[in-house]
């Protein structure tokens, strides 16, 4: 295992998302409030790829930004039809942290390995459960209240990992491998 010393001074963070129902969406900007509230000298910037017009060009991430990134996932996979879009994302070095939205049911590590196959630096990974999209008697009504809570719970230790110095082993996903998307899997540090 690799260990790295880090310490990460965060100009901006993004807050980077595909949400057709409104929930992905709704963690994100929550965890990225916290953040800027916790981190009040960074800049935010928003970046929507739901409809296909928010597709037409990649995020412009830096080594020195922190992108957060959440997508839906359906029993572990990513959309279709973002595949093409999300691999032609360049990370310039930048640290990530992958959120996911799933309908209680399994999340997979799909975002992790793409994010870390386009040069990311994971340096946290969340899954939220979500309102199902297939039917409202799964996970009804949320996110709610208390998953908003554990999202400023995570904020704080996504501060924590860039204002406290030490060191970092990488991050795993537990549960169910990624679908093959022609991606190399990783389950190392660095």
């Amino acid at each position: 295992r690799l260990f790295i010393r880090y310490f990460m001074k965060i100009e901006k963070v993004h807050a980077v998302y595909f949400s057709p129902t409104g929930t992905t969406k709704t963690v994100i900007t929550h965890l990225v409030k916290c953040i800027t509230t916790l981190l009040p000298e960074v800049v935010t910037e928003v970046k929507d790829f739901t409809l296909p017009s928010g597709r037409k060009k990649v995020p412009d991430i830096r080594e020195s930004e922190l992108a957060i990134v959440g997508l839906p996932v359906y029993a572990g996979r990513l959309p279709n039809l973002l595949l093409n879009y999300l691999t032609t994302w360049q990370s310039n070095g930048a640290w990530a942290v992958p959120v996911v939205v799933y309908g209680n049911r399994s999340y997979g590590n799909a975002l992790y390995d793409i994010l870390r196959y386009r040069g990311f630096h994971p340096i946290a990974a969340a899954a939220f459960v979500g309102q199902h999209s297939f039917t409202t008697r799964l996970a009804t009504g949320r996110p709610d209240r208390e998953d908003l809570e554990k999202a400023e719970q995570f904020s704080a230790e996504i501060v924590r990992r860039i204002l406290q110095p030490g060191e970092f082993t990488g991050i795993k996903i537990p549960g169910q491998g990624a679908p093959d998307y022609g991606v190399k899997q990783h389950d190392d540090g660095f």
